[in-house]
This record gives C-alpha cells, structure tokens and sequence, in this order.
C-alpha cells in the first residue's frame, strides 16, 4: 500500500470522527431549550402526594428491633 493511500484513510478517518463529533454537538445544543422549557412546565407537590397516598403496603419488621 502507498504512502499516499495511507494518508488518505488518516485524513479520511479524522473528518468522519470530526463529523461525529460536530452533530453530537449540534444535536446536543438543540435539545437544550427544550428539556428546560418541559422541566419548567412541570411540578411535583411532594405535600400533596402524601395527603392522596391511598392504600400504600405496609412493610413489617421481624427482627428483634
């Protein structure tokens, strides 16, 4: 194999991996508005769970406590 074919695989492999590594990126920073616009949006009252837990299983202990 040639020296110039070699290179080329080199150079090749380096701009698919660049490539790779810039969609991640762009993907990454398009997604970013949106996961902290939906987090927002939605709560959870830890208070009001309690108040409506119905029926929840009781956990008995059979060691000498």
């Amino acid at each position: 194999m040639s020296a110039v074919r070699r290179q080329m695989r080199k150079i090749s492999l380096f701009a698919v991996a660049a490539a790779f590594i810039f969609a991640g990126i762009g993907l990454w920073a398009a997604t970013q508005g949106r996961v902290e616009a939906a987090i927002e949006d939605y709560s959870i009252d830890p208070f009001q769970m309690m108040l409506n837990a119905r029926d929840l299983p009781v956990e008995h202990c059979h060691k000498q406590c």
